[in-house]
């Protein structure tokens, strides 16, 4: 009896999780509804866009080996990471712009609901 007012209440897990989750579908929505009002060129271009973006995050790390940075000249590899640090300063940015979107809070808190 007990379970099912606090239920009445409060609501079951699938809802409190629905709640928190029916934000960030709203927001998807929008934006899908955006993009189909758009034209097949504006959508080839925003492509481009988003895959010029993406490719600064590709820093091919893995194709500095401890055995290539060694054979490398100290100039060198402090232009790689000076390089590094600007892109990833950069990202940091953009990461604290794109934070207002979803909070990480909200992500967070859908395992933890009890």
């Amino acid at each position: 009896m007990l379970k099912w007012f606090l239920k009445l209440i409060v609501g079951s897990r699938n809802q409190r999780v629905i709640r928190k989750v029916a934000p960030i579908v709203d927001k998807i929505n929008a934006i899908e509804k955006d993009l189909q009002s758009k034209s097949d060129d504006d959508l080839r271009e925003m492509t481009a866009g988003w895959k010029n973006h993406l490719a600064r995050y590709d820093l091919r790390v893995e194709n500095y080996s401890e055995r290539i940075l060694r054979n490398r000249s100290v100039d060198e590899n402090r232009e790689t990471l000076t390089e590094w640090a600007k892109r990833f300063e950069a990202l940091a940015d953009e990461y604290r712009e794109a934070a207002s979107f979803v909070s990480p809070d909200t992500v967070a808190g859908l395992d933890n609901d009890a």
